[in-house]
């Protein structure tokens, strides 16, 4: 793994320094390949189990940080869970800052009232389609 420089752009999973987050630690029960700034999902009745592809009857936990150890998850990592404070995403369509936040079965973050309603989720800054967006959730 080559070391990246993060571009003055964001990435997603990238936290918002000086605000107060609330972060878990979940063990990946299946793979992806992104480094962070994805969606994680769990299941009612497992504790520590997180799932990167939304299970039958998923439940959103909350969004995978990025960190400096890992560009890739697999069956068995550890992640850590941002549940609260300010985090950068990737968004599916154009948002605008103070739009509450959604995420999809796939996974896609945007302001489109479709999916699940991130509970707390606003977007603090505007983007466009594909683009990255800071998201807070309170």
């Amino acid at each position: 793994m080559a070391l990246q420089l993060i571009n003055s752009k964001g990435e997603p999973g990238l936290l918002f320094p000086f605000v107060p987050h609330s972060i878990e630690t979940g063990v990946m029960q299946d793979d992806k390949d992104l480094a962070g700034g994805f969606a994680l999902w769990g299941k009612k009745g497992e504790t520590g189990k997180v799932y990167a592809a939304k299970p039958e009857g998923g439940i959103f936990l909350g969004i995978a940080q990025l960190t400096t150890i890992n560009d890739a998850y697999f069956e068995g990592d550890m992640v850590n869970v941002v549940k609260k404070g300010r985090i950068q995403v990737k968004v599916s369509a154009e948002v605008l800052a103070n739009q509450a936040a959604y995420v999809d079965d796939e996974g896609n973050f945007s302001a489109t009232e479709t999916g699940t309603a991130i509970a707390g989720g606003v977007f603090k800054t505007n983007s466009a389609a594909n683009g990255i967006a800071e998201l807070e959730i309170a």
